[in-house]
């Protein structure tokens, strides 16, 4: 009976193999290679809105509810480079309201946190806006967005027009008791510290424990 010998070369071949692990082995533990670290406004795609207005087929609400909780599942904390410049975000939300117009929550979410978060002031306002063109006498909405032009933007008469929108709204005092008292405050003391201080507390509360909050946190430690 004639057995089969294992080539020389296969021994050679595997040693050749385990030595090269080794090495690369001992090579990537002794050597720090540097951080690849991708912006997030490259890493993300957004279409033109061309794209958008075309895109639903009858399923709109789908679409936008996916194309939305996409957007905040890989959403960053990541501040724009440039203030006159909008974020990817900002692309996202606005692509997801020619998709679905009355998705309120694109709105006033998306536009608190591109403005709080990623401190995207021009996109935030042009959201906030863009909703109240949907919900014009939405507490909320004019809210924020008053809150844009009064604490990022300094405008104070662009501000107070929204703010005043809130107190003439009917039943103001029964579905936010503190709200028109803080805004009365305001409007009598436009530099009121305190006040300040005082309304961003409610906001970090409001959203504790999103990125929203600690975004509000942030911004109150700068107050006191």
């Amino acid at each position: 009976m004639i057995k089969n010998k294992i080539p020389i070369s296969i021994f050679l071949n595997m040693f050749v193999i385990v030595g090269l692990i080794i090495v690369s082995s001992s090579i990537k533990n002794n050597i720090k290679l540097p951080e690849l670290k991708i912006d997030p406004e490259l890493d993300e795609i957004n279409f033109h809105e061309d794209f958008y207005k075309v895109v639903n087929i009858g399923q709109k609400r789908m679409i936008s509810s996916l194309l939305w909780t996409h957007t905040l599942l890989f959403g960053d904390i990541e501040h724009i480079k440039k203030k006159d410049s909008f974020s990817w975000m900002y692309y996202r939300f606005y692509g997801i309201s020619l998709i679905d117009p009355l998705f309120y929550e694109n709105y006033f979410l998306g536009g608190q946190y591109i403005g709080v978060v990623k401190d995207d002031v021009l996109g935030s306002t042009k959201l906030f806006k863009r909703g109240l063109d949907k919900f014009p006498l939405d507490i909320e909405l004019n809210f924020n967005l008053g809150f844009n032009y009064l604490f990022y933007t300094k405008e104070i008469e662009k501000g107070v027009v929204y703010w005043k929108k809130i107190l003439a709204m009917d039943n103001i005092s029964e579905k936010k008791p503190l709200l028109p008292i803080r805004i009365i405050n305001f409007l009598k003391n436009k530099e009121d510290k305190l006040w300040s201080v005082s309304i961003l507390k409610d906001l970090a509360e409001k959203n504790k424990g999103t990125p929203i909050g600690d975004a509000y946190k942030r911004k109150l430690k700068k107050y006191q």
